[in-house]
């Protein structure tokens, strides 16, 4: 199997580091962005976190391949840190 013929993926304990620093009127130095990976030929959903220290525990990238179709989180189902439902229309 090979990463072309995937269409979904569910990564579970995903590495967050700052990936940036933007320019802030607070802080001299700036601020941190902080977030997990992200590729051109995938669309990454996550449900938002809670606060500034829950970090998200699940992602789902789904292959731009599939852009024609209508997908959903569905938060208003089932909202937990380590679960995505994802639908397809």
């Amino acid at each position: 199997m090979t990463l072309k013929s995937l269409h979904i993926l569910f990564i579970q304990e995903l590495s967050w580091l700052v990936i940036c620093q933007i320019s802030s009127s607070i802080l001299e130095v700036g601020e941190d962005i902080i977030s997990t990976s992200h590729h051109p030929f995938w669309i990454m959903f996550a449900r938002s976190a809670n606060s500034d220290s829950d970090y998200l525990r699940v992602n789902t990238y789904i292959n731009i391949k599939l852009i024609s179709l209508c997908f959903l989180l569905r938060k208003n189902i089932f909202n937990y840190c380590d679960i995505n439902l994802v639908s397809f229309n």
